[in-house]
């Protein structure tokens, strides 16, 4: 006897079967989805559907149902049972766009530290401060600026004019801005005691930077004005005009009135004016351009236009 005789033939493939299992997969997940939904009605339906439409589940219905049920009853119970979770469960109302709005959590209302009164009493009690307290010159302190914290004292004096200009807008459009005039009174007092100082520490950044060029820093004149620059470099017009073009812009911001050149002490002096605002004067720089908010202008009017 040959091998090939204890093989036995294969039963065929049943696709009636397959097919039933693909029902019982697909109401499975529907099954789940309906309870990730909190609908369990429809979801225990799908799930019990799916346990009788498996080739196993039919199988243990009809042994139940004994030999005479027909084939189809387990199939057809079970898409039975699923169409009636469907009937018997209830519907999903979608919310109209009223409701989905009142649904919708409130924005809060500023607090009264965001609004623009706020800030500005905010600010007014700042410089307040500044001008009581004196922080700069307080023992330990030296009495001018060093890098750092003169670049953010003139963001502040900028940040200040920024919100001068904010206000005033407000007004031009009939608000009323309690303290405004108080805060631009405090601020040019505040500025018109620092700006002598800051000069005084632009300088000593200035000369920390150009001494190893043999190159003398000082800064003359009433409140710190005027920036003196003294070297041999400076015998030629080449030298000057490099340097100015380097120091200009940083020496308009802390308000200088002039810078001067000098190749030695005693010798000809080389000077040139900055159009700069006055250390009391309120407002903001816009590139190379100060706007100011104590005495507007053309320019200014455009910043003070309302806006939509």
């Amino acid at each position: 006897m040959t091998s090939d005789d204890n093989l036995k033939p294969r039963k065929p493939r049943s696709w009636g079967r397959i097919a039933w299992w693909v029902v019982a997969g697909l109401l499975v997940l529907w099954g789940i989805q309906a309870g990730v939904q909190s609908n369990l009605r429809l979801a225990i339906g799908f799930l019990v559907a799916a346990g009788l439409a498996s080739p196993i589940g039919q199988a243990v219905l009809r042994h139940l149902l004994g030999k005479t049920a027909p084939k189809w009853v387990p199939g057809t119970l079970a898409i039975g049972i699923a169409l009636a979770a469907i009937i018997a469960s209830p519907a999903m109302e979608v919310p109209t766009a009223k409701e989905a709005a009142a649904t919708e959590p409130t924005p809060s209302p500023p607090s009264p530290e965001d609004t623009l009164p706020g800030r500005i009493t905010n600010q007014l009690q700042l410089v307040n401060i500044l001008i009581r307290d004196d922080l700069n010159t307080q023992e330990g302190h030296r009495d001018d600026y060093e890098t750092a914290v003169l670049r953010n004292e003139l963001s502040q004096a900028d940040d200040r004019g920024t919100l001068t200009f904010e206000a005033l807008r407000a007004e031009r459009q009939g608000r009323t801005v309690e303290d405004l005039v108080e805060l631009m009174q405090r601020v040019s007092a505040y500025q018109a005691r620092e700006f002598p100082r800051y000069r005084a520490g632009f300088t000593k950044q200035a000369y920390d930077t150009l001494w190893k060029d043999d190159i003398i820093v000082s800064a003359r004149g009433d409140g710190n004005s005027t920036l003196r620059l003294r070297g041999y470099v400076f015998s030629a017009n080449r030298n000057i005009a490099e340097t100015h073009a380097g120091l200009v812009e940083g020496a308009s911001r802390v308000r200088f009135k002039r810078i001067e050149f000098q190749a030695f002490e005693g010798g000809s002096v080389t000077s040139f004016d900055l159009e700069t605002p006055a250390d009391n004067e309120v407002g903001v720089w816009v590139g190379r351009e100060f706007m100011s908010a104590s005495r507007p202008g053309a320019d200014e009017e455009v910043m003070l236009a309302p806006r939509n």
